[in-house]
C-alpha cells in the first residue's frame, strides 16, 4: 500500500510508529515488500510478535497491521490469531478470533489484517500468534508487521 512507502524509505513518523518488522532477516522469494517475510507451518502456532512497546501513552488507540499471503486458498480466512496484551504479568486484553473478521484490504493474493487495541500503560507487552489447524499442508507467510497509533 502507498501508506507504507515512507516507512520503506526510512522516513517514518516515530511518534506514531511503535514497532515495525519487515522480516528482512528471513529471506523469502515473493515477499510482499522487500526481500524477506515470516514463514512457518500454519497448522502449528506461529509466534509473530512478543514486544514491549515504548513511545505510547495510556489511552492511545493503536493497531497491529500485517499482510498474510494466501487469502484465495479455501479455509485461509478462518485462520485464527491470538492477541495478548499485558501490563507486567497481568493480561489486560485478549482476543482470539478469525482473520475474516479483521481483514481490511486485499492485494495480489495478500490479505491485510488490522487488530485494534488501546494502550493501558506506557510499556504494555503485546503478543500475537497465528495458526489454522484445518490447513494441514500450507505455509503461513506474513510480511510488514506494523504497530502504530491509529490514524
Amino acid at each position: 500500500e502507498n501508506e507504507m512507502q515512507d516507512l520503506y524509505n526510512g522516513k517514518v513518523d516515530s511518534t506514531c510508529t511503535l514497532y515495525f518488522n519487515g522480516f528482512e532477516n528471513n529471506p523469502f522469494q515473493g515477499a510482499f515488500a522487500g526481500s524477506g517475510a515470516f514463514s512457518g507451518e500454519i497448522k502449528k502456532w506461529n509466534n509473530l510478535l512478543n514486544e514491549k512497546l515504548a513511545n505510547g501513552l495510556p489511552g492511545d488507540t493503536c493497531e497491529i497491521l500485517f499482510w498474510a499471503k494466501g487469502f484465495e486458498t479455501d479455509l485461509f480466512a478462518r485462520s485464527i490469531f491470538e492477541f495478548v496484551q499485558k501490563d507486567g504479568d497481568q493480561t489486560v486484553n485478549y482476543k482470539y478470533d478469525q482473520f475474516q473478521r479483521y481483514f481490511c484490504s486485499l492485494s495480489d493474493g495478500w490479505m491485510r489484517i488490522r487488530i485494534s487495541f488501546v494502550l493501558k500503560t506506557a510499556s504494555d507487552r503485546v503478543m500475537l500468534s497465528v495458526r489454522n489447524e484445518d490447513l494441514k499442508h500450507f505455509q503461513l507467510v506474513v510480511d510488514d508487521l506494523l504497530i502504530r497509533k491509529k490514524l
